[in-house]
Parts: C-alpha cells; structure tokens; sequence
C-alpha cells in the first residue's frame, strides 16, 4: 500500500479549504446557456486535440479548432 510522507501544514490545509470553497462555488453557479454551449465546444475540441497529439498528430491546437469548425459548418 502507498503511504506519501508528507505532513499537512496550516498552509495546507489553508490552501485545501480554499479549494474546496471554490469547487463549490464553481459547481452551484448557474452557467449563461451560450456560454455552456462555447466551454462544451471548446471542451471538444482540447479533448480532440489532446487525444490525436498523443497518437502522433502534429497539428497545434489553432489548426484543430480550424478543422473542427469546418466539420461542424459540413453538418450544418
């Protein structure tokens, strides 16, 4: 079994807290409908990018989204 050596600071847990308020801030907030639709598309198209640079692929991520808005304005 892992057992990390390390010990929980006051900044820590400090910093720990902070995030953990954050993450419930960010996960009870209301998302702008056309701003969901732009953070899924963009979501997409990271996860697109990320995924074929992994296999080899050597386009940059401005060419991925080039290649991606053509396929959706192909699908209509």
């Amino acid at each position: 079994m892992f057992n990390p050596n390390f010990r929980y600071t006051n900044e820590i847990v400090r910093l720990l807290t902070k995030i953990s308020a954050s993450r419930e801030i960010i996960l009870n907030s209301p998302l702008i409908p056309k701003w969901e639709v732009t953070l899924r598309r963009e979501a997409i198209i990271r996860s697109a990018h990320s995924s074929t640079r992994i296999e080899g692929n050597r386009l940059s991520l401005t060419e991925r989204q080039m290649q991606i808005g053509e396929i959706y304005q192909y699908r209509g």
